[in-house]
């Protein structure tokens, strides 16, 4: 038991760190903070779902933005580790149980209002795997498709996640920070 604790200790520092701005309008903050305080959630998780050369993104149904293209994943509750929360996560929305989750990137959501001040942060992980089992069948409720993306063919994503991507599987270890406003 003690061993385990050492190499995730070692693990944690060498996480690279995104922080992403999100600017939305005070209406949407109030919501999320209000959906936070409601359902008890500390945080999120989001899985990058490497095959082959391939990774796997979901077009989320529920949004009012343009682009709805991302990585799956979703909010964690109190109680519930992080890592417990992302493999419930992949289960509710692709029907998978991810083998061999490593955390990449802790990743700060900074929620900015109207004025240009931050209304409320969100922390959460960004989790890595190359395996799952089961067939990938979606939440209906929750997802429109499932496309398996070429690493060395991004395209633009929702919430930034094409930079998010690339900054994982580049070499740096600086931290990255990012702008995200609501098209």
């Amino acid at each position: 038991m003690k061993q385990r604790r050492v190499i995730l200790i070692k693990m944690k520092s060498k996480l690279k760190e995104i922080t992403l701005d999100l600017e939305l309008d005070n209406a949407t903050i109030e919501s999320v903070n209000e959906k936070f305080a409601t359902e008890k959630l500390k945080g999120h998780a989001i899985a990058i779902i490497k095959s082959k050369d391939k990774i796997i993104l979901i077009e989320r149904k529920i949004s009012t933005s343009a682009n709805n293209l991302c990585l799956p994943g979703g909010n964690i509750r109190h109680g519930e580790s992080f890592d417990d929360g992302i493999r419930r996560e992949m289960k509710e929305e692709l029907n998978i149980d991810l083998n061999g989750i490593v955390p990449l990137v802790k990743i700060t959501n900074r929620f900015i209002g109207e004025d240009g001040l931050i209304k409320l942060k969100s922390n959460g992980f960004i989790y890595f795997s190359e395996s799952f089992t089961g067939e990938i069948k979606i939440n209906e409720r929750e997802i429109d498709s499932v496309q398996l993306i070429d690493l060395n063919n991004i395209p633009s994503l929702k919430f930034r996640n094409d930079k998010i991507i690339s900054y994982v599987f580049n070499e740096t270890t600086e931290p990255l920070h990012l702008i995200y406003t609501r098209d």
